[in-house]
């Protein structure tokens, strides 16, 4: 849904019935778009020594009041199988901000460990702040496929204000850290501060067009909520009080679910620190996905980036049973076992974008999922979701193209009409345009032309006994985005792999192979998996 910067701020500063049918708007086009589970993102703060010194935060370099920790590898391993095992399937790796050599290649080293240690069944995310590019890309072949970033604010103006001036703390470095995150090919996340100091309305509804314009996979964003220890502890009496701080988050949560249907989104822990409901209301208009706090306990309240952290003293089943219970009330459900990733990334990734949606007849599966447009549910198109196809009922104050004008709804006043702006009309909800977007003439996949990009070449073992082995080791290979050929030989048991490397690399193939039961170089086939298969295809010794 494209919203106009008028548009946005109205939905900002709505209130009453009109707040109502915002939420109520975005948790449908939720439902439609990503369903109505809620994957779980198992945290682990492993560390929380930091050489930031960022004007918020509480672990903030020159807080010396906090107790410095790291945890072992072995505490960070048992806390991911720990995940594994209770069927998180996503774990998140956060720590304070280091740059060194040492640091990166101990982040490699985890990478690989917890990828041998749960089977690559564990999907990893990590947020371990501005690094360069090279390091980045390690991480990326070891096995993180997600990259938390926030931005904070994509005010330039602003973000100097929470920041020391410094070569240390540039806008510029954390737009060249997005940028590259993406290039790459991580699942992009970032996120911003609501209600921090000096913060306007205006620049709020700047931040959700930026993260549109991004083109970003998940976002985690939360109300500030102010530490002691920190420089801007200061302004606290400037603030907007707790409750509306909360409010403006769940705003910002449904606008940016009606703008990006298809994006993961959080449901952050700062919104239970002032409601003890919190991330269940956010779930409610939008949000689809929790992190439950998995470090160990106490280690919790030394990761304090803010007053008022909850849950620091429940350990992880408590937690998992506290959340399961809460879960259930918002009407969802857990999706265990299930890593969640982003239906806008896999879309991206695979060239399968539904714009307007489906041709009578048509299907759209993306790995096993299904992938429609919310809008066009909404508009009545033949979908799987709306298999009759048909008008959807609207929502209370919400109006969609070709609606019957509401009796009972009045709008607002016109809103100053601009250049690239309509004023709102009688027939739509006030701060919503309504109006149809450009329909392309045909509905067809998108796809990446890569006939024109030189070709890499890699050769390595993988386990096999038979031709079958050999039909889907080569299908799975071939399988990646990137890969042109793939050749196993069932003597040899090497497979040779022609592949772009601006879209895929030999890890990212071993995984897929290794996905389907057969083990490579770098990684093992899990056992269930190895089990399924035929039995003249079992190539372990007994």
């Amino acid at each position: 849904m494209n919203l106009s910067f008028e548009n946005i701020i109205r939905l900002l500063q709505s209130q009453g019935s009109e707040k109502i049918a915002l939420f109520e708007k975005a948790a449908k086009v939720k439902h439609l778009s990503v369903g109505d589970k809620v994957y779980f993102r198992g945290l682990i703060e492993f560390s929380n020594i930091c050489i930031k010194d960022c004007h918020y935060c509480g672990i903030r370099q020159s807080n010396y009041n906090v107790q410095r920790y790291n945890l072992s590898d072995m505490e960070i391993l048992n806390v991911a199988r720990f995940a594994y095992e209770n069927r998180y399937s996503s774990i998140v790796l956060q720590s304070g901000e280091i740059q060194s050599k040492s640091f990166s290649s101990r982040i490699t080293s985890l990478l690989d460990k917890i990828t041998l240690a749960t089977s690559n069944n564990l999907r990893i995310t990590l947020s371990c702040g501005e690094q360069d590019e090279a390091t980045y890309r390690e991480w990326f072949e070891h096995g993180a496929t997600r990259y938390l970033l926030r931005i904070e604010t994509s005010d330039r103006g602003l973000y100097q204000k929470l920041h020391p001036t410094d070569p240390l703390h540039t806008f510029d470095k954390r737009l060249q850290c997005l940028e590259a995150l993406k290039f790459i090919g991580y699942q992009n996340g970032t996120g911003v501060m609501i209600g921090i100091p000096f913060q306007s309305v205006d620049q709020l509804a700047n931040d959700l067009l930026w993260m549109k314009d991004m083109d970003i996979d998940m976002v985690g964003m939360g109300p500030y909520i102010e530490h002691k220890e920190t420089p801007l502890y200061q302004y606290s009496g400037d603030l907007f009080p707790l409750k509306d701080r909360f409010e403006l988050t769940l705003k910002m949560i449904a606008i940016l679910r009606l703008m990006m249907p298809d994006i993961n989104i959080v449901a952050a822990t700062a919104l239970q620190a002032i409601d003890k409901m919190g991330r269940e209301k956010a779930i409610k208009v939008g949000a689809n996905i929790v992190m439950p706090n998995i470090t160990p306990g106490k280690y919790r309240d030394s990761y304090k980036l803010y007053e008022n952290k909850p849950c620091i003293d429940e350990n992880p089943e408590d937690c998992q049973s506290c959340l399961e219970w809460r879960i259930g009330l918002t009407g969802s459900k857990i999706a265990w076992s299930e890593w969640g990733d982003s239906i806008h990334y896999q879309q991206k990734k695979h060239g399968h974008v539904v714009e307007n949606g489906l041709m009578d007849g048509e299907e759209i599966v993306t790995q096993g999922a299904f992938s429609v447009d919310a809008s066009a549910q909404l508009e009545g198109k033949h979908s799987i979701m709306n298999p009759s196809g048909g008008k959807l009922s609207s929502m209370p104050g919400m109006v969609m193209p070709g609606d019957p004008k509401p009796e009972d709804t009045k709008s607002l006043p016109a809103t100053k009409t601009t250049n690239d702006t309509k004023p709102a009309t009688d027939n739509s909800m006030p701060g919503m345009d309504m109006q149809a977007t450009p329909k392309p003439g045909k509905n067809k996949p998108l796809t990446t032309n890569t006939s024109d990009l030189s070709a890499k070449h890699s050769a390595f073992g993988v386990s096999g006994k038979c031709e079958m082995c050999k039909a889907r080791i080569e299908e799975a290979a071939q399988s990646v985005k990137g890969v042109s050929s793939a050749v196993w030989d069932v003597k040899t048991k090497k497979i040779n792999v022609e592949y772009n490397d601006k879209l895929t690399n030999p890890v990212a193939i071993q995984k897929a192979i290794a996905m389907v039961g057969h083990d490579t170089e770098k990684f093992r086939a899990d056992t269930k998996t190895y089990n399924a298969l035929p039995d003249c295809c079992k190539y372990r010794k007994l």
